[in-house]
């Protein structure tokens, strides 16, 4: 099964942040731009972590 959205993940986690979706491959993209396609809880908890 495939994720309509793009989903983020912790270093070394398999879990996504938004703990919707477990990924349990190697190849991960870098998550450095913000896009539609992204899952919106995992974007919103990603971007209260970063600093400002």
């Amino acid at each position: 099964m495939n994720a309509s959205k793009h989903h983020f993940f912790a270093e070394d986690e398999v879990t996504s942040i938004c703990g919707r979706w477990m990924y349990f491959g190697h190849d991960r993209e870098s998550d450095t731009f913000e896009s539609p396609d992204d899952c919106a809880a995992c974007r919103r908890k990603l971007n209260k972590e970063q600093p400002a």
